[in-house]
């Protein structure tokens, strides 16, 4: 996500509100995670990462 894409970005959700909801769900997956043995391998887990968190905030942020 660039810094500009942000920049550019009409809040239909606002800000602090779209960064919190992105800090704790990350923290949410780490912990679910480690709580849980790590039964998949960190690539794995940023796969996961990028298609739950990452992918809808930049498409929300890009549209």
């Amino acid at each position: 996500m660039a810094q500009r894409e942000i920049a550019r970005y009409t809040p239909s959700i606002p800000a602090a509100i779209l960064a919190n909801h992105v800090v704790a769900s990350t923290i949410a997956l780490v912990k679910w995670w480690l709580r849980n043995d790590m039964p998949f391998s960190p690539e794995r887990m940023g796969e996961i990462y990028a298609r739950m968190i990452i992918e809808p905030i930049d498409q929300l942020l890009t549209s």
